[in-house]
């Protein structure tokens, strides 16, 4: 699972032109977002990715973007969105910002870089403008010697070799940071396998007069038997049943004669 975080929008689902309140008002101005909710936005042709050389920088502005997030202070506003640095000129830590201000998707992203070069010292801080727009993030991050592009290396379809710190920006209209990549769950491994020899019926307990299972296939509808050469994990037997695992899936864990299955 990946997690993106980014500065979304007002607390009326806006760009904070109509009004909007400095501060989060919503607790998702702010917000940490899966990837998997978004991407059908990120994958665009037009989407680059930014990708830190230095673990410290990287790691740093990836926290204090999460603080931000953290931080109900912290809101959406375009207008108003250099209210944010300010607060960051007086304490880097935007944890410690404790008036209501507004930031936008790159003033969030940009203002976090910017300030934690400054607070290393390094000679960046200088290109990374606090208060550039999307439009100027592949200019200013591609003159950086920290940064490069690795767009080539993401299948944006999934965000698969996305890696933590990662900067996406899709330019004139937004951009987020990849606040972390948790690894999906290994998938359960069996020690037996059965594939049936023909159509059978998928019972409900480990006899013929059982009721017929009326289960969930993932992409194929309901129904309540194994087609003909499905393989199934077996994780059970009880005379002359086998128990089995349907799509890999403990939950859903139905019997079936041992005449219809093959050991394979």
């Amino acid at each position: 699972m990946i997690i993106l975080t980014d500065a979304a929008h007002d607390e009326h689902g806006l760009d904070g032109y109509e009004g909007s309140r400095a501060g989060d008002q919503t607790g998702d101005e702010v917000r940490n977002i899966t990837y998997d909710k978004v991407r059908g936005f990120w994958n665009d042709s037009r989407t680059q990715v930014i990708r830190c050389l230095r673990d410290d920088v990287r790691e740093a502005y990836t926290i204090r973007c999460q603080q931000t997030a953290d931080n109900a202070h912290v809101g959406y506003s375009q207008p108003n969105r250099k209210t944010f640095y300010e607060q960051l000129q007086k304490d880097p830590d935007p944890s410690h910002i404790s008036v209501d201000v507004e930031c936008d998707c790159s003033a969030l992203i940009n203002g976090c870089v910017n300030i934690t070069l400054r607070t290393i010292g390094h000679r960046d801080a200088n290109v990374i403008y606090q208060y550039g727009r999307t439009a100027d993030m592949p200019k200013m991050y591609s003159a950086s010697v920290l940064f490069e592009f690795v767009e080539s290396q993401i299948d944006l379809k999934t965000g698969k070799g996305l890696k933590r710190g990662d900067i996406l920006v899709i330019p004139n209209k937004h951009t987020a940071v990849v606040y972390d990549v948790i690894p999906d769950p290994e998938p359960p491994k069996y020690d037996k396998y059965g594939e049936a020899t023909t159509e059978v019926y998928l019972r409900t307990a480990p006899s013929a007069f059982a009721q017929k299972c009326n289960i969930q296939m993932q992409g194929e509808g309901i129904r309540n038997y194994l087609k003909k050469g499905e393989r199934v994990p077996i994780i059970g037997e009880s005379g002359a049943w086998y128990q089995v695992a349907i799509n890999g899936v403990y939950s859903w864990t139905p019997w079936v004669s041992k005449r219809y299955i093959t050991i394979v």
